[in-house]
This record gives C-alpha cells, sequence and structure tokens, in this order.
C-alpha cells in the first residue's frame, strides 16, 4: 500500500515537473554569460568620428597601460580596478562611444555620468578624474586641449574607433598635437 502510494506521488511529481522540464531545457541552460566572467549584453556599434579619451594616469599607475590599451581596443588581460568615466552632456557621439566601453566590461567596472562640459573641464585640470570620453569637436568647442600637456593626463586620440596616431603622454604632446 505505501509502494503504491509512493509511486503515485512520484508518478504525479514527474507529471508536474519533468514533462515541462524537457520541453523547456534551454531554460535550465547556464550557456549564457554572467557578470563576473563578462558583459551579458551585446556591444553597441562603434560610432563614427574623431574622439579623445582623457585618462588620470595618478590615479590608475599600476594600470594606466591596461586601460590605456583597453581604451585603444587592444587586447587586454582583466583590471582589477573601477574607473569612472565622464561625457559632456550634449555630447551624443561620446556618449554612445562610452557606453560601448562599458559594454566591454564586466558588470559595474565602468560607472559613467553625463555632466556639464564646464565641470568636466574643472576635474580634469585639477586631476579629479579617472577617464573622460569626447568627440573631437565637443573637445575643442570646450577647450578641453588646454589640458592635454598634463602630466597626469593621458589623450588617446581616436578616428572611428581607429588609434589616429600613438598614444600622446605628457613628454610627447605639443599643444595638443601628434608629433
Amino acid at each position: 500500500m505505501v509502494i503504491k502510494h509512493a509511486a503515485a506521488i512520484l508518478a504525479a511529481l514527474f507529471v508536474i515537473l519533468g514533462i515541462p522540464a524537457l520541453f523547456y531545457a534551454d531554460v535550465a541552460s547556464f550557456s549564457g554569460e554572467d557578470g563576473i566572467s563578462g558583459a551579458s549584453l551585446e556591444v553597441p556599434e562603434q560610432p563614427s568620428g574623431q574622439f579623445v579619451v582623457l585618462l588620470n594616469r595618478e590615479k590608475h599607475p599600476d594600470t594606466a597601460e591596461a586601460w590605456a590599451a583597453f581604451f585603444l581596443e587592444e587586447p587586454v588581460d582583466v583590471i582589477m580596478e573601477d574607473v569612472s568615466c565622464m561625457t559632456v552632456k550634449g555630447d551624443g557621439a561620446g556618449q554612445q562611444l562610452a557606453e560601448r566601453y562599458r559594454a566591454r566590461l564586466a558588470e559595474n567596472q565602468m560607472s559613467l555620468r553625463r555632466e556639464d562640459p564646464v565641470l568636466v573641464l574643472s576635474r580634469v585640470s585639477n586631476g579629479l578624474f579617472d577617464a573622460v570620453v569626447l568627440s573631437s569637436e565637443m573637445a575643442d568647442i570646450h577647450r578641453f586641449p588646454s589640458v592635454y600637456d598634463r602630466d597626469d593626463v593621458e589623450v588617446i586620440e581616436l578616428h572611428d574607433g581607429i588609434p589616429s596616431g600613438d598614444l600622446m603622454s605628457s613628454d610627447q604632446q605639443s599643444g595638443g598635437q601628434l608629433t
């Protein structure tokens, strides 16, 4: 009697849980990316145009080269450090590129803020930033080339996502132009 009762319960559980699981096996699959191993979102398309990425070498002394390689879209090992990235309000292309960078990182490794251009320039002038992503047009309009010669600022110039020249460190810069 007990065996028949246990068999009936197991058969009912199989009908309730087992059969749907057989038809919807992909629900239980764990083949997708997770927040630890990589981004789970698709990386947005590379915006076209010329861009400038400013990186604070003083805030990231041990990982500045790795972050520079990351922003140049070169292969990089895991960077065990978070970064705060700023863009200026009204710079849609710069915002799109920054979103692309954020999507390539593990979840929450890059925080992204849009701020007033004068505030962003002030923070860069005082070394109070991690990274800034701008379109070249917005950088010129808001006079960002005036901070390119600072010792703590690494300037990365991109054209359609491709480096438009060598990385400009402070000893290689001449008025914001590549030498």
